[in-house]
C-alpha cells in the first residue's frame, strides 16, 4: 500500500490564494516543517505566507492535487 502524502500550505499575502508552500512529504515529515514554517513565520514579521497548514495529497488521473 502506498504511503499517504501531505504537503504545507500556506495563504500569500500578495495574492490572497492558498498555495503549496512544500513538496510532498511523509505525515511526520509535514508536521516537523509545519512546526518550522510557523515559528520562523512569528519570529519575522515581513514575510509573505499566513496561517500555515499541513493538508493530504489526492493523486486523481496521474495527477496531484489539494482538495479544497
Amino acid at each position: 500500500m502506498k504511503e499517504q502524502k501531505w504537503i504545507v500550505t500556506a495563504i500569500n499575502k500578495l495574492t490572497g490564494e492558498r498555495e503549496a508552500v512544500s513538496r510532498p512529504l511523509s505525515r511526520w515529515k509535514t508536521e516537523e516543517l509545519l512546526m518550522k514554517a510557523r515559528r520562523y513565520a512569528r519570529r519575522k514579521q515581513n514575510t509573505c505566507y499566513y496561517r500555515f497548514r499541513a493538508e493530504r495529497l489526492v493523486e486523481q488521473e496521474g495527477m496531484l492535487f489539494c482538495p479544497p
